[in-house]
């Protein structure tokens, strides 16, 4: 049975013994402090569901009211904490401060409770648990692939120092019993990770009622990045696409390190991610798949809410919008020139060098001098699109999930960022050379639709499906563009691989695959071609 933790701050040890035997008594797992310091050293050091003040934490002092400083305090280190506020000398300003809401309509206390009421305690544990806290404590979770334990490596930390690897899987678990507050039992199953530094895994849920509901999709992470998503939802994405393509609901919970977001569908019923689609399909079923993707599924309506901005800074618009930086890009370039690498830079900064014999454009020189000026069209994007964040049900319909990356943005990033996906993380050869020869028949032909010169793939079956792919999804990217397709695509697939380069936790040939791919896109585009 999952315990709950109640912590119980007084200064009396009378008082302190008698609270935390009767909610011992319950089953509740109890500790107490004697002193406003020691209660913030206990919160430090350990996790609580609902914390029991005592307003006077010295009974010399008439005019202490240390325990109210100490709910502030509280909520701010752990607003998930539940506060009830104890004391034997009650008046209108302390109840008002304990139970006045703020701005989000949030009180700073659950309850309000005299001591001379001590016996209803128990019961008001309950409520808040209940009410507040929310945690269904007897939920069953069936984890045969054991991703729980494996959730912590799964998890980005970049705002907050990294929690211990025990103490997430158990705020992991406590999301899920926060988030299925309604079902008897659940079954979770891990879907491929993607880029986002979070974990998204399917959930089967059978509530109270021993039904079985709809398949649900949960993802964990970090708060900045969950809170950002349910903003994007609400503000961009939720609404605008009427039938079942995108989320119909999006319900959220939070531990003190984690956020969770619980996904629901309407119709879903089994799917996988793209990427697993793909691996395991033929091309004549990917290109349909593509199509349904980007014409039904992708916001359909932005062609008729879309507007042109004339002469757009599409450099600014992409390092912004991909969280690129000119120092970390350097950087990662520098990394893989290193010894193992085949590259290596020229004395100057323009070129680098395939094998010491094939001359590359330095991508990073080139992205961060040239000229990016051009007319694009502005709308909403999903602005992360990839293998990972697109399900496939088993009609080949596709759903979307994950929208921190949702944005009003360059029209084209979605295809971009999609087709960048498809080439350099579908494909895992390690033959630079043919790598080499591939993305240059992609981008040297005069049609970026109609690639006339191509190596012989036979026996690569995978850069042969690969390759049908990429144009099925480019002749979508040039008939959704209402300006001058080449140009504002061709700044997008630099970018979106320049991005990739900068994927340290990747595979070392999938950032040299991407360090081919982005010299080769920014070699058309310096000579216009």
């Amino acid at each position: 049975m999952y315990k709950t933790r109640v912590l119980v701050v007084d200064d009396l040890p009378d008082a302190r013994a008698t609270l935390s035997g009767l909610l011992s008594d319950e089953g509740y797992d109890v500790r107490s402090a004697s002193s406003r310091a020691e209660a913030l050293q206990v919160v430090d050091a350990e996790r609580f569901h609902v914390a029991i003040l005592d307003v006077r934490l010295d009974e010399t002092d008439e005019n202490n009211q240390d325990g109210l400083l100490l709910m502030h305090e509280v909520r701010k280190k752990d607003p998930t904490i539940a506060i009830i506020i104890l004391t034997g000398h009650a008046n209108v300003k302390m109840v008002q401060e304990a139970l006045q809401p703020n701005r989000e309509g949030v009180s700073p206390a659950f309850g309000f409770l005299e001591k001379s009421e001590a016996d209803e305690l128990v019961e008001y544990v309950s409520r808040a648990l209940e009410r507040t806290v929310r945690i269904n404590t007897a939920l069953g979770i069936q984890d045969s692939e054991q991703f729980l334990p494996q959730l912590p490596g799964k998890i980005r930390f970049v705002s907050t120092p990294k929690p211990p690897r025990e103490q997430l899987v158990e705020e992991a678990s406590e999301l899920l019993r926060k988030l299925l507050f309604s079902c008897e039992r659940i079954q979770i199953r891990p879907m491929q990770r993607g880029y986002s530094g979070a974990a998204v895994f399917e959930v089967i849920p059978w509530y109270r009622d021993r039904e079985r509901g709809e398949v649900l999709v949960a993802k964990i992470g970090e708060h900045p990045l969950v809170d950002k998503e349910i903003a994007m939802y609400k503000d961009l994405v939720r609404g605008r696409v009427g039938g079942h393509r995108l989320p119909t609901a999006l319900e959220d919970a939070r531990t003190r390190s984690l956020s969770g977001i619980l996904y629901t569908f309407a119709g879903l019923g089994s799917a996988r991610d793209f990427a697993t689609f793909y691996l395991h399909s033929d091309i004549t079923v990917i290109c349909p798949t593509l199509e349904n993707l980007f014409l039904e599924t992708c916001f359909p309506w932005r062609r008729s809410s879309g507007f042109v901005y004339h002469n757009s800074d599409l450099r600014e618009a992409y390092m912004q919008l991909l969280r690129l930086d000119a120092g970390k890009l350097q950087m990662r370039l520098d990394n893989t020139m290193g010894g193992r690498h085949p590259f290596r830079k020229d004395n100057g900064a323009e070129r680098i060098w395939l094998r010491d014999r094939i001359a590359l454009v330095n991508p990073i020189a080139f992205a961060l001098a040239a000229n990016f000026h051009t007319d694009c069209s502005i709308s909403t994007v999903h602005g992360d699109l990839n293998g990972y964040n697109v399900l496939v049900d088993h009609h080949n319909e596709t759903w979307l999930i994950d929208f921190a990356s949702t944005c009003q943005g360059p029209v084209l990033q979605d295809y971009a960022s999609f087709e960048t996906f498809l080439r350099l993380s579908l494909v895992t050869c390690e033959d630079h050379d043919l790598l080499y020869a591939w993305e240059r028949a992609l981008f040297d032909a005069p049609d970026l639709c109609r690639p006339t010169s191509l190596p012989d793939l036979t026996g690569m079956p995978e850069i042969a499906k690969a390759h049908q792919a990429v144009l099925t999804l480019r002749r979508l990217a040039m008939q959704e563009c209402t300006e001058k397709f080449e140009r504002p695509y061709l700044i997008g697939l630099l970018f979106n691989a320049l991005k990739i380069l900068t994927i340290m936790n990747l595979p070392p040939a999938q950032r040299d695959h991407a360090l081919i791919s982005a010299a080769l896109v920014a070699e058309r585009l310096q000579t216009g071609a």
